[in-house]
């Protein structure tokens, strides 16, 4: 279902005339977004420039920083738990996930998102340095440095503490070399 609505969400901006796209500023695009996602966008924005797409349900950027995609949705990733949805921003990388840890993958974390078809994996959360925290992590699963069990008490030690203003190499780049 979670990957349904932001595919959703990017098909609605692809299907846009590329001239209606170019003509849609960040700022006319977010307009009626909840104030999370315009943080999210803004703060975006600030550390890499204008997105490249512009609709009014996502902006995208590609090929930006570490990154081979980030997008920022109006929506976010609905959890279905007792937490407030705020996960807006997905930064992709390439990376080639094999099938037999697609399912720890899964376990670990329903912000991953591995695409073996593309060859790509994602991260949707609150901010970068969470998505950069369970990339990390979940390229530790794929590698066979932890199992979905240790990362998932690992990322929410790394969490408590970052909240607490202590600071993590997880939290801050990738710790592997996607693929390019």
């Amino acid at each position: 279902m979670t990957r349904l609505v932001a595919g959703a969400a990017l098909a609605a901006l692809l299907t846009l005339a590329p001239a209606a796209r170019a003509a849609l500023t960040p700022e006319k695009a977010m307009s009626g977004w909840p104030e999370a996602a315009k943080s999210a966008a803004r703060i975006t924005i600030a550390k890499y420039g204008a997105p490249v797409e512009a609709g009014p349900d996502a902006l995208v950027w590609r090929d930006n920083g570490p990154w081979k995609r980030t997008v920022v949705y109006r929506r976010a990733w609905p959890h279905y738990e007792d937490r407030e949805d705020k996960d807006y921003l997905e930064n992709t990388i390439s990376y080639r996930v094999p099938e037999d840890k697609l399912a720890a993958l899964a376990r670990f974390d329903s912000k991953v998102d591995a695409d073996p078809r593309y060859a790509e994996l994602s991260a949707r959360s609150e901010s970068e340095a969470v998505n950069f925290l369970i990339l990390n992590l979940a390229d530790e699963i794929v590698a066979g440095k932890r199992n979905f069990n240790d990362a998932r008490r690992f990322c929410a030690r790394t969490a408590r503490l970052a909240e607490a203003g202590k600071s993590s190499p997880y939290l801050e780049r990738l710790l592997f070399a996607p693929l390019r």
